[in-house]
C-alpha cells in the first residue's frame, strides 16, 4: 500500500475515533443526571429554554374533534398530582404521579391513592440547558394537579411487562390529553418566530399545557378544555 494511501486511512481512523469520543461526551452530558431532583440542585429548570416542533397536524390527532373522541382513544382517564420523582431517560422523562380520581378505568385495578408512571415525551439537554418536547405538551410541574388521558405502553406480541411497566402510560393524543385541574386556565398561541429561535424559557410558559403556534389547535384545545371541565372536573 502506498505511503499516501496509508496516511489517508490513518487520518480517517483518527477522525472516527475522535467522533466516537465526542459522541460519548455528548451522551454523558445529556444523561449525567438520573433524575430532576439531582438536576435541580445545580440547574434552575425555570431558566431552561423551551424547544418544540411546530407541525400543524400529526397522526395521533387525526379524527380528534371532541372530548368524546379523546376519551374513546384513551385507556385510562385520571386526575393526578405530579411528584418530584422524575427519572431522566435517554430521550424522555418518566414521572411518578399519584392518582386522585379515576374517570375511566383500563381494568388494571388502579385505585385512588395509587402511584402510576407516565412518559412526558420531554427531552432535557444539559448541553445547552433546554427542554425539548417531542409532542406538544409542556413539562409537568412538580406539585401541580392535572387530568390525564392515557394509553398503556404498547409492546411487541409475547413481551412480558414488568410490574412497573404495567403501571406506566403515555398520552393518548398529541395535543388534547392533558388538562390543568385549574378550570380557568387557557392556552395561548405562541409566536412561531420565537419557537423557531428558541427564545422562550420555561418560566415564561409554566402555565401553558401545550406549546404551539397553530391558532386552530389552540382554539380546539380551549374548547375541549371547557368541555372536559364541564363533563369530568369536580
Amino acid at each position: 500500500m502506498a505511503r499516501g494511501t496509508k496516511r489517508f486511512f490513518g487520518i480517517i481512523a483518527i477522525i472516527i475515533v475522535l467522533l466516537m469520543i465526542v459522541g460519548v461526551v455528548v451522551r454523558n452530558s445529556y444523561t449525567g443526571f438520573k433524575n430532576i431532583k439531582e438536576l435541580s440542585k445545580v440547574k434552575n429548570i425555570n431558566e431552561f429554554r423551551m424547544s418544540c416542533g411546530d407541525i400543524d397536524e400529526e397522526l395521533l390527532n387525526s379524527n380528534v374533534k371532541t372530548i368524546d373522541d379523546v376519551a374513546n382513544k384513551s385507556d385510562l382517564i385520571v386526575k393526578v398530582k405530579i411528584s418530584d420523582e422524575k427519572i431522566i431517560e435517554d430521550a424522555d422523562i418518566k414521572t411518578k404521579v399519584k392518582v386522585e380520581k379515576i374517570i375511566k378505568s383500563d381494568g388494571r385495578n388502579i385505585k385512588k391513592g395509587d402511584d402510576i408512571y407516565i412518559y412526558e415525551m420531554i427531552n432535557l439537554s444539559m448541553v445547552d440547558d433546554s427542554i425539548m418536547t417531542n409532542a406538544k405538551y409542556n413539562y409537568l410541574d412538580t406539585g401541580k394537579e392535572y387530568y390525564l388521558c392515557l394509553n398503556s405502553l404498547k409492546t411487541i406480541k409475547g413481551y412480558k411487562k414488568s410490574e412497573e411497566e404495567k403501571k406506566t402510560y403515555m398520552y393518548s393524543t398529541n395535543y388534547y390529553s392533558v388538562y390543568s385541574a385549574s378550570k380557568e386556565q387557557k392556552v395561548v398561541k405562541l409566536s412561531k418566530k420565537k419557537i423557531y429561535n428558541v427564545e422562550y424559557k420555561y418560566r415564561d410558559l409554566k402555565d401553558q399545557v401545550i406549546l404551539t403556534s397553530d391558532k386552530n389547535v389552540v382554539d380546539d384545545y380551549n374548547k375541549m378544555s371547557e368541555s372536559f371541565a364541564q363533563k369530568y372536573m369536580d
